[in-house]
């Protein structure tokens, strides 16, 4: 999924990203995934999802994609 911020100030923060996981076709909650963060194919950060599947991440202003793996 790719998330686009901005414009902001340089070296503010421009938005928050939350999301929440579920295993493949059902509701329930996939918690201790790493949701990995790219900003032009580079790695910029990760994530882990909580006990109800969830993340949240502040990032500055820019086009991300987000991965989640195990």
């Amino acid at each position: 999924n790719k998330v686009r911020f901005g414009p902001a100030t340089a070296g503010t923060l421009a938005g928050r990203i939350a999301g929440r996981v579920v295993k493949e076709k059902g509701e329930t909650p996939y918690s201790g995934l790493i949701v990995e963060v790219y900003q032009g194919g580079e790695g910029v950060g990760s994530v882990p999802t909580d006990a109800e599947g969830q993340y949240q991440l502040l990032l500055l202003a820019g086009e991300y994609t987000l991965k989640p793996t195990t």
